[in-house]
């Protein structure tokens, strides 16, 4: 674990502990650390940039209502044509789901470490009546 502090890492073992926790406790008589809050509007100032609301909801018209509005042009477009296509493309598959069947081949460990790479060998058997497109 890490903290940040004004941009800079502290690992949470001895320098993390001899610089964060006493700073935090050591409290005058106004009944808080002066030195913590410093610190504390020190990385607001580096992290809100990049933590804000602002930030966040341009995130979310970029990568979802932007491509999502795109994506109902091409759909509505010619009398909704594409729309009713991908429709019945959906049904087909829905009606047709039993008949998939996705398997591992050959071995693979039960576990691995988070950024370990996993290299995967795929099986999928369709019945006669699964669309293709």
């Amino acid at each position: 674990m890490v903290l940040v502090f004004a941009g800079k890492a502290h690992p949470q073992d001895q320098p993390g502990q001899q610089l964060i926790i006493p700073l935090y406790y050591n409290r005058a008589s106004q009944g808080y650390s002066k030195g913590w809050v410093t610190r504390s509007k020190a990385s607001m100032k580096t992290i809100t940039p990049r933590f804000n609301a602002q930030r966040m909801v341009m995130d979310y018209v970029r990568n979802y209502y932007q491509p999502a509005t795109a994506q109902g042009k091409r759909l509505t477009a010619d009398g909704f044509n594409l729309a009713a296509e991908l429709a019945e493309w959906k049904a087909r598959v829905r009606a047709a789901w039993d008949g998939v069947s996705i398997h591992v081949r050959g071995c693979v460990d039960d576990q691995c470490a988070w950024d370990e790479s996993v290299e995967l060998s795929i099986g999928v058997s369709l019945s006669a009546n699964v669309p293709i497109p």
